[in-house]
């Protein structure tokens, strides 16, 4: 009796272990720091977020399977030229030097850049948007009244009132919130997977965490897979095929250990060349050129770590879960 009770309690923890670290959120980079990025699919060469050089696999994944969906509607290379030149724009955010700035600049003349090709959503044109701010970190509630902006979907998030982003983020989460929308209307899902697919696109780009310090991801290729696998027919699938490339998402079981404790906010961009390479979600850094920001405000709100607050909660739910399904059943 006493070896079935060990046996039990062991392969529960065991399961209890795994299912802990697969909630893990990944930390993907500073919040003030830039890297220079040089891209292969995007023919770019500029600074970007270090948090959105942290998901190039990510982002080069959608932009490769949009544009190859867009071949197959138009049969024309100029739609995918414009069209790669309009979604690495919108992807890839531009850091403004010595400044705490970021841009999205797009092709001028947007709407009509895009007129000769059909299938393209015009509403990519809407953000374009300079001088939006790097590296404060807001409610995404204040951020929503600040702009006088009203969510279709992404307002469904659990942690809705409690998330905090940057204002670069809150405009291109405008974006995906209308990518939702746009989803939701053209594919039947279930509730349950509909919850699952705002969750899964509006948590894409992390959120401020460790005193606003940097960013995590809380998002990851098992919901990815989950949404793929149990939401869709195959028809609605080939449809939402470039943003379910799962393969690019990060293994919640593989990710690294979040580190612990303040980190300074970086003074300098790092001269760091990003290579898009296959499933990878780093970003390889050099020496710090001498480009400066400017004098980055030092009364950023106290935001908890919701790894921490995760770990807690995780291993009370376990203890009080093994506890009782040893008295009843082992």
């Amino acid at each position: 009796m006493a070896r079935t009770a060990y046996l039990c309690l062991l392969f529960f923890l065991l399961h209890c272990f795994v299912l802990v670290v697969s909630c893990n959120p990944l930390d993907i980079g500073a919040i003030r720091s830039c890297v220079r990025y040089q891209g292969s699919i995007c023919d770019i060469d500029y600074f970007i977020p270090e948090s959105v050089a942290n998901l190039t696999a990510i982002k080069d994944a959608f932009i490769e399977g949009v544009i190859m969906q867009n071949e197959i509607v138009n049969n024309e290379r100029n739609c995918s030229l414009r069209l790669s030149k309009l979604l690495c724009a919108g992807e890839y955010p531009q850091c403004i030097e010595e400044e705490d700035k970021v841009n999205f600049i797009l092709p001028e003349n947007c709407t009509q850049f895009l007129s000769t090709c059909s299938g393209i959503q015009e509403h990519y044109c809407d953000y374009a948007t300079v001088n939006l701010t790097l590296g404060e970190c807001k409610t995404i509630e204040t951020l929503t009244a600040e702009n006088n902006h009203s969510f279709k979907n992404c307002d469904r998030l659990e942690t809705w009132t409690s998330d905090y982003i940057t204002e670069w983020m809150f405009n291109y989460l405008k974006k995906i919130d209308e990518d939702v929308e746009i989803t939701l209307q053209n594919i039947p899902m279930s509730e349950k997977c509909q919850l699952k697919y705002i969750e899964f696109k509006c948590s894409s780009l992390g959120r401020c965490w460790d005193n606003g310090n940097r960013l995590e991801l809380t998002t990851n290729q098992t919901d990815c897979l989950f949404i793929r696998d149990s939401c869709l027919s195959s028809s609605h699938l080939n449809f939402l095929e470039p943003e379910l490339e799962c393969d690019s998402w990060p293994d919640a079981i593989q990710l690294p250990t979040i580190p612990t404790g303040l980190t300074d906010p970086p003074t300098t961009f790092n001269e760091t060349t990003t290579s898009t390479t296959s499933n990878s979600t780093s970003a390889t850094s050099t020496s710090p050129t001498s480009t400066q920001f400017v004098t980055l405000p030092t009364n950023t709100p106290t935001i908890p770590s919701s790894a921490t607050i995760h770990h807690i909660s995780s291993l009370l739910i376990i203890l009080l879960v093994v506890l009782s399904l040893y008295h009843n059943f082992c």
